[in-house]
């Protein structure tokens, strides 16, 4: 399992995104418009160990504008 910061560039403006990716191959996204996307940023580090904060990588990932700056998060040691 991993989880991965991202943003995608929609026409005029950007959207931050959870990217979560399972063992299995599904992959989904979960986007800052998504109902419990602010829950879900705050339980991540609380599960995942080593999973930084949203302040810890929100910077990261917000700029420069409209570049994809995927970040990742967390990877389940293997």
């Amino acid at each position: 399992m991993a989880v991965a910061a991202c943003k995608r560039n929609c026409f005029s403006v950007d959207q931050i995104r959870l990217v979560i990716d399972f063992e299995n191959g599904v992959s989904t996204e979960v986007t800052e418009g998504d109902e419990g996307y602010k829950e879900l940023l705050l339980m991540l580090p609380k599960c995942l160990d080593s999973c930084p904060s949203e302040k810890d990588w929100w910077e990261k990932v917000a700029f420069p504008p409209f570049a994809t700056n995927r970040t990742c998060l967390y990877r389940r040691p293997q």
